[in-house]
């Protein structure tokens, strides 16, 4: 993946939503776009070639709401701002191959 797309990935993130139980705010990856684009760019591409995920992208914290009109529970679910532009980014690959197969 290319550093620009990183890029553009980062500098698209809402800095207004509620903040997530992260170190870093959405507010910095969005600022420093640019900085950390190579180094996500890295980390990314590093990640495809191994196969593997650190186990830190992969956590999320689970709050389970009650509906308001059944006794039902939903799931709320907080990821950090990495993992889901990770996940963005792997998305959007996967996709543009899947329109392609014409």
């Amino acid at each position: 993946m290319s550093s620009r797309s990183v890029c553009q990935a980062l500098r698209s993130i809402k800095s207004k939503k509620s903040a997530v139980p992260d170190p870093v705010t959405s507010v910095i990856w969005k600022d420093f776009a640019f900085e950390l684009a190579p180094v996500i760019s890295d980390l990314y591409n590093s990640l495809l070639r191994e196969g593997c995920l650190p186990d830190d992208v992969k956590e999320s914290i689970v709050h389970l709401i009650p509906k308001s009109i059944t006794n039902d529970l939903r799931p709320l679910t907080l990821t950090s701002q990495l993992a889901k532009v990770l996940e963005g980014i792997t998305l959007e690959s996967i996709f543009k191959q899947v329109v392609n197969l014409d």
